[in-house]
């Protein structure tokens, strides 16, 4: 039997390019499970009915050959605000019940976790921090996440596009229970180690 009998649901956010998923794997290194929502949504993205729903709401442009044009409905939405609120508000629903069916999974382990992470860059954004123990805030310079999300075929003006539409680092710092600089000077294997010692103390 474990000696963990209430599994704490650690949320882990952070503005585009601090590298959430970075630090998660390293969580993750540490025997801690993690729900990656991004990955969550982008299945969801790919079931008929989600399509047909979003084809509805957003038009005929963002369906090519039966699949979500991710470019085409990332530049509708990262331009209005109340379009971006209508894609969380359709696909949220899909997520949340995807992250329950998880959840249910760990806790039927046999060695249930003493926390697992959810990673999702707009817990904050959609005000989801209250369904969570803890919130962990990756952050760094905005220099830095720009050439993160160049590194990975993004762009600086898909960057600034994103990053309009999330709160600022310092407002996301206010709230989180833990800060990890991940800034490529901090040690932010020691910073994982610290929290995840704290945490299951």
């Amino acid at each position: 039997m474990n000696k963990f009998t209430i599994m704490l649901k650690i949320g882990l956010t952070g503005n585009i390019g601090a590298g959430k998923s970075y630090i998660a794997s390293k969580f993750e290194e540490l025997g801690i499970p993690v729900f990656n929502s991004d990955e969550s949504s982008k299945k969801i993205l790919e079931w008929p009915k989600v399509i047909d729903k979003i084809e509805k709401v957003f038009g005929e442009s963002v369906v090519i050959n039966a699949t979500i044009d991710k470019e085409q409905l990332g530049n509708i939405v990262f331009n209005n605000k109340s379009y971006l609120k209508e894609l969380q508000d359709l696909l949220y629903p899909y997520v949340e019940k995807d992250l329950n069916s998880w959840y249910a999974e760990q806790e039927a382990k046999e060695d249930v976790p003493p926390y697992v992470i959810v990673e999702s860059a707009i817990i904050l954004e959609n005000n989801k921090q209250d369904i969570f123990d803890k919130i962990i805030t990756v952050i760094a310079p905005k220099d830095i996440r720009i050439e993160r999300v160049i590194e990975r075929n993004g762009s600086k003006e898909y960057f600034e596009r994103a990053e309009k539409n999330q709160l600022k680092q310092n407002e996301k710092i206010k709230i989180a229970d833990y800060v990890i600089q991940n800034d490529n000077k901090e040690d932010v294997i020691e910073a994982i180690k610290e929290i995840h010692e704290e945490i299951i103390s």
